[in-house]
């Protein structure tokens, strides 16, 4: 995954390699705003 991947239009996943290679944070856009959480498993 290099660019991400898009689930849905409020819902991506992009890597954001640092603890692991594997790392990956979701973005979730919600009516208040965008809320990322990191360290996602795969």
């Amino acid at each position: 995954m290099t660019d991400g991947y898009e689930l849905s239009p409020s819902v991506r996943f992009i890597p954001t390699p640092g603890h692991t290679p594997e790392d990956i944070t979701t973005l979730v856009g919600t009516a208040e705003g965008l809320v990322a959480t990191a360290d996602t498993p795969r």
